[in-house]
Order: structure tokens, then C-alpha cells, then sequence
């Protein structure tokens, strides 16, 4: 088991001695402010399957050292597409938030103005209407 406390950043490496299930948890305590995240990548060693023991019995290292590269970048460019296809979606949800923030500001601008213009309607309205009564008060 491993566990460690207050950790901000950094990695944890596991290897597994044989193939099975394992269970990974994260406790995160609550934050008042600001959110958490935590990358979890899962890489796979393919030293043990049988493509490899034919390599090393038929002598095609050169042949092996290329799979095993092209193996790396495979699961390099998942992991990234991975990653990126996350922060896409977090950067769409703030996008849609700001986009819905700003369509509600606009409406209370919009209201305001209206409410605005109104008053001085009504205001000017009534102050030449008081006008008009304290002309024919005085002829």
C-alpha cells in the first residue's frame, strides 16, 4: 500500500508483479475554493508477450527495439490524445459558462437601460406636466 499526505505534485510509480486487478483510490479533501486534479496514466509493458520471445529466438533485436519504440510512441500519443480530448472538455465547459454569464449580463444591461429610460420618461413627463399647471395658475 502507499499512501502520503499533503502531496502538491509528483509521481508514483507501481509495477505489478503479475497480471491481475488492482484498485486505485484518491482521497482529495473538500477545497472551499479551486479544484483538484490528478493525472492517472496506466502504461503497459508488452515484455511478456510471445512476440517478443520469438524476437529474442530468431535473433531480430533491431526488429524488437523498433516495436518496442513504436509500442512507447503508441501509448504516447494515446496518453496525449487523452489529455488533450480532457482539457478540451474542461475548456468547453468554461467557454459555455462564460458564454451563458455574459448572455445574462447583457439581458440585466439591456433591462437596466430600459428601466432607466423609463424613469427619466416618467420623470420629465411629470415635470412638464407640473410645468403646464403652474403656467395657467399664473395667467
Amino acid at each position: 500500500m502507499f499512501a502520503e499526505d499533503k502531496k502538491s505534485m509528483g509521481g508514483f510509480e507501481f509495477a505489478a508483479d503479475e497480471v491481475g486487478v488492482y484498485q486505485v483510490c484518491f482521497a482529495l479533501p473538500t477545497l472551499k475554493i479551486g479544484k483538484r486534479s490528478v493525472d492517472f496514466v496506466i502504461e503497459r509493458d508488452f515484455s511478456e508477450e510471445p512476440i517478443v520471445d520469438i524476437i529474442q529466438k530468431e535473433q531480430l533485436k533491431p526488429v524488437g527495439r523498433a516495436l518496442g519504440n513504436v509500442s512507447h510512441l503508441i501509448d504516447a500519443v494515446e496518453f496525449q490524445e487523452a489529455r488533450f480530448r480532457q482539457l478540451h472538455k474542461q475548456h468547453r465547459a468554461t467557454v459555455l459558462k462564460t458564454q451563458r454569464n455574459l448572455w445574462l449580463l447583457t439581458l440585466l444591461q439591456c433591462l437596466t437601460i430600459v428601466g432607466l429610460t423609463l424613469l427619466q420618461i416618467y420623470y420629465l413627463s411629470s415635470l412638464f406636466a407640473n410645468g403646464k399647471s403652474r403656467a395657467r395658475l399664473a395667467v
